[in-house]
């Protein structure tokens, strides 16, 4: 799954151009469209990093080492553009690395959705990306990229894990990849003294806004955590086994917005993220429309069973025949 470096660098197709370009120039159209506009999550961000407050963020204070850089724009809607350009060309790169249609993804509702609000997806799904890209060749420096994974835990820590457990590379390289991690955690908390307890309690007396949250657990409660048997089953390959994890993070993390899909659409999945344009009935059923989502990681997870299952009848009835599994004929 992890591409060929010719394949990552490619030259843009005239799909590609138009994407990223629609992608990057959205946001200072909306902002000329509605000039009262300053993006709820990018706002803040833009707080955190200037110190004034850090009433909302969630985030772990590494996140800041990546977010001060903007204030040298000075003027906070530079720095959002900055930001969002930063966010498409992360998610492009992650698209190249796995294998998944950029055009697609970067058109799709919960990328324009990112971009809008000045999210933090594209540049955690680049730092998935990083990370795959140098594992098995250059541990150290893939652990950056885990580090700027982890500023959004929920998507970047059950990828992580999954592809440092599924890695072709030693114990040794998945060691080292975890250094880097240590290393800006130890300076956040010199930089910033005791932030975690300042988060916990963030989390606890004042929760994320949950209207776009899609995951089950919000319905269910803790039960959806089931859902995470799914990563154990035997006759998954390792990109189904990848491909699993973003669909029961989705379902059976306590919180989970349905821009965390572009972590599944950066994968080799086809069209699926157009199904994610359902979002857009958020017009006319508020954020109701919004969780609809939900379906994508359903369909997802269902479909990963089913093919697990065919793989098991498939091998019963080899053992049952006698026969020995076909191999299919190398190609010259």
């Amino acid at each position: 799954m992890i591409a060929h470096q010719r394949w990552v660098f490619r030259r843009l197709s005239l799909w590609e151009t138009f994407a990223v370009a629609f992608a990057i120039l959205l946001p200072i159209f909306s902002v000329f469209v509605f000039p009262d506009l300053f993006p709820d999550d990018f706002d803040v961000f833009w707080q955190a990093a200037n110190g004034t407050s850090l009433d909302g963020f969630y985030y772990p204070h590494w996140a800041l080492f990546i977010l001060q850089p903007f204030t040298l724009f000075k003027n906070g809607l530079f720095a959002y553009f900055a930001w969002n350009i930063m966010n498409v060309l992360g998610m492009l790169y992650a698209t190249r690395v796995f294998g998944g249609k950029a055009a697609v993804v970067l058109l799709c509702n919960p990328m324009i959705f990112n971009v809008y609000f000045g999210g933090a997806v594209g540049v955690v799904a680049a730092g998935i990306a990083f990370y795959a890209y140098h594992l098995e060749r250059k541990p150290m420096l893939a652990g950056w990229g885990a580090a700027v994974a982890f500023i959004k835990p929920q998507l970047g820590l059950p990828l992580i894990l999954v592809l440092a457990l599924t890695a072709d590379t030693s114990w040794k390289n998945r060691f080292l990849s975890t250094i880097p991690w240590f290393i800006v955690l130890g300076l956040s908390l010199l930089a910033y003294g005791e932030w975690i307890t300042g988060l916990l309690d963030r989390l606890q007396n004042a929760p994320p806004n949950a209207v776009a949250s899609i995951t089950l657990w919000q319905y269910l409660g803790p039960i959806v955590a089931v859902l995470w048997l799914g990563l154990f089953i035997p006759n998954l390959n390792r990109n189904q086994r990848l491909l699993m994890v973003t669909a029961v993070s989705a379902l059976a993390l306590p919180y989970y917005q349905h821009t965390g899909l572009l972590t599944m659409f950066m994968f080799p999945v086809g069209y699926l993220g157009l199904l994610s344009n359902i979002a857009y009935a958020q017009a006319f059923m508020g954020w109701a429309g919004v969780r609809l989502s939900v379906i994508i990681p359903l369909l997802v997870y269902g479909w990963l069973l089913w093919k697990a299952y065919h793989q098991w009848r498939i091998e019963v009835n080899i053992r049952e025949s006698g026969a020995a599994p076909r191999k299919k004929p190398e190609k010259e």
